[in-house]
């Protein structure tokens, strides 16, 4: 997060008018090649930039910093934005290790990313129609991506829990969740650019964008009769069906899973544990794939798929070996039933069966 007079920056045209647009915002900005990039960038890239003295002037300020790799936006550390740090020893012996590394922020606690990918179908016209709705974001610290994107800094209540997107093409990245690549980190020949701008630090997101933004757990309905949270563990499996299963993991986020949720998955790893106990491993990432998705990471849908597949495909391997441990059809889809019912149970529990 830009804290320092060098870095803070905001987008320049955020005029107050309901109909501006993502374009809007850039207004103003001369372009090169059509791709959305300031005219000085093309002399910028020329010029040595010390990206080990940034990182830690970023720590310095209070800011949490960890090295991604070079020319890309992928974790360089195990732990990923785990590592992040603003001490600035750690820092200095960070990009020691990463020479040339890009910059990766970890978003704090507190603040909120809207990352634009205006260079992908679509995201024009989320962010165009959320601003008709709610009303235009104002001018706060802003970042421009090398492919013309833009990540636009706010800050909100530390208790509240944000989705993963607010649309297509408009991703959220959340504060003790996720992270961002900061000024002047590159991909290929074009860098991340601070927008010059009179905004120090991210204003309060408006409460009509939190309230839209914000994570909703859904709820299981059950042939027609709705249940709340603390009620839902008195629902009896009979009572629900497999259409009503569908309709909850279509409340779920949308979306490719994140890091987060492949990490649910664990598919490094899942065939062998289907092998060694294909019940409580389908019982086990079922679960883990559902609570990581109620807690709004995207791709729980897909995830579950993953699960379910392995089972059966375990199932399928016993079967044609002659191991122990076969299932029938019916068998097997009243198993992946009850798993998937049983996750919602205990993650409305508070996880405690």
């Amino acid at each position: 997060m830009p804290h320092n007079e060098k870095t803070r920056r905001s987008h320049p045209d955020c005029d107050g008018s309901p109909s501006a647009t993502a374009l809007n915002h850039t207004a103003g900005i001369e372009d090169t090649a059509g791709l959305g990039q300031p005219a000085t960038v093309a002399a910028d890239l020329a010029a040595e930039v010390d990206l080990a003295g940034q990182a830690v002037a970023y720590a310095i300020a209070g800011t949490p910093v960890f090295p991604c790799v070079v020319d890309g936006k992928a974790p360089a550390t195990r732990n990923g934005f785990h590592a992040a740090t603003t001490d600035a020893d750690c820092a200095r012996d960070l990009w020691r290790r990463h020479p040339n590394a890009n910059i990766g922020i970890a978003v704090p606690r507190g603040f909120l990313v809207i990352d634009i990918d205006l260079h992908k179908h679509g995201a024009e016209e989320t962010i165009t129609a959320l601003e008709s709705r709610l009303g235009p974001l104002p001018a706060c610290p802003a970042t421009r991506t090398p492919h013309g994107g833009l990540h636009y800094w706010f800050s909100v209540p530390d208790d509240v829990t944000f989705r993963a997107t607010a649309g297509r093409g408009v991703d959220l990245r959340a504060g003790g969740r996720h992270y961002v690549i900061a000024p002047p980190s590159r991909i290929g020949d074009r860098r991340y650019e601070d927008i010059a701008g009179d905004e120090d630090y991210p204003p309060p997101l408006p409460e009509r964008w939190v309230d839209e933004l914000r994570w909703r757990r859904p709820r299981l309905r059950t042939t027609g009769v709705p249940f709340d949270w603390q009620r839902l563990t008195g629902v009896e499996i009979a009572q629900v069906t497999v259409d009503d299963l569908d309709a909850y993991l279509d409340a779920l986020p949308v979306g490719e899973p994140d890091l987060a949720m492949l990490a649910a998955i664990g598919r490094a790893n899942l065939a062998e544990q289907m092998r060694a106990s294909a019940h409580d491993t389908l019982v086990s990432r079922t679960w883990r794939v559902l609570s990581t998705g109620v807690e709004g990471h995207p791709g729980a849908a897909a995830a579950l798929s993953v699960v379910l597949e392995a089972f059966l495909a375990e199932l399928s391997r016993r079967a044609s070996s002659g191991d122990a441990g076969v299932r029938s059809v019916e068998e097997a889809e009243a198993e992946m039933l009850r798993a998937v019912f049983g996750a919602i149970v205990r993650i409305s529990d508070g996880g405690r069966r």
